[in-house]
């Protein structure tokens, strides 16, 4: 069982890699129509047919997508069943995550480099891996806030997107986290801003039942927003809080009865006193 479950989670993690990708979307819309050829395609898409050719390639390794030649002229077929089945493992969850979202802007700052040495474990991934170097943690794997199995001190980073908000207590959830943190790692946490995502100070969310807490950087505001900052200061023992803040790279939409764009979030590290 073990070895399916890690199966499914690689699976979805190559899937998201994948579809993650605007250009092949397109295709993947075309190829819904009905077969087409190779510079259908490139005319469709508004790229050379060459390139085009190698954006499919990964579509086909995965068998989404079936490669035709009659009579010598090259034709795609999209695997109907086999791209249902595959959007099956996102239920509930976006090709494009907020992880993969943050990546251009993390990739400016220096991020992975500052604080994604090592080994790492991403806790609830759902397909959007921060890094090659991490382990994927998500509902197949047990309950997110304890952890289970995962043996102390056994990681270099831990990193958590757009979780901690769905679970019932976000401190028993932290304690854990920080319990299979190595000494001298970093705890990353990324939650959406209450301002900017959620836009209302109370529960329920308007755009996602799951949720069951609201953030803000530096501010509790009972009864249903928790600061991140003091969150930590209660909870986590020799911790220094490197930074925490606001990431709003792409974000114009500020209607509250529409779903904001770009990033609209609080990013966090926290590292762990070295031993």
């Amino acid at each position: 069982m073990r070895s399916l479950l890690g199966n499914m989670n690689q699976l979805r993690v190559e899937l998201a890699r994948v579809l993650g990708n605007e250009t092949r979307l397109l295709l993947i819309d075309a190829l819904k129509e009905r077969d087409r050829s190779l510079d259908d395609l490139a005319a469709l898409v508004d790229l050379p047919a060459e390139a085009v050719a190698r954006q499919i390639i990964p579509l086909e390794k995965l068998g989404l997508v079936e490669r035709l030649t009659p009579e010598g002229e090259t034709w795609f077929r999209l695997d109907l069943d086999k791209f249902q089945q595959a959007l099956g493992l996102f239920a509930g969850r976006p090709l494009i995550g907020e992880t993969r979202k943050a990546r251009p802007r993390r990739v400016r700052e220096g991020f992975f480099e500052k604080f994604c040495s090592g080994q790492g474990i991403d806790i609830g991934f759902g397909g959007d891996l921060l890094a090659d170097n991490c382990r994927g943690w998500d509902v197949e794997d047990g309950d997110a806030q304890l952890l289970r199995g995962v043996p102390d001190a056994s990681y270099d980073f831990v990193y958590s997107s757009h979780t901690l908000e769905d679970l019932e207590d976000p401190a028993l959830a932290l304690s854990h986290w920080w319990r299979v943190l190595r000494p001298g790692g970093f705890l990353i946490l990324y939650v959406p801003h209450r301002d900017l995502y959620e836009k209302k100070t109370r529960l329920p969310s308007r755009f996602n039942a799951d949720h069951r807490h609201f953030f803000l950087p530096d501010e509790d505001d009972p009864p249903d927003t928790l600061g991140l900052r003091q969150l930590i200061e209660r909870v986590l023992d020799d911790a220094e809080i490197v930074y925490v803040k606001v990431c709003d790279e792409g974000h114009t939409i500020i209607d509250p009865e529409q779903h904001s764009d770009g990033e609209y979030s609080i990013e966090v590290i926290v590292r762990k006193a070295p031993g």
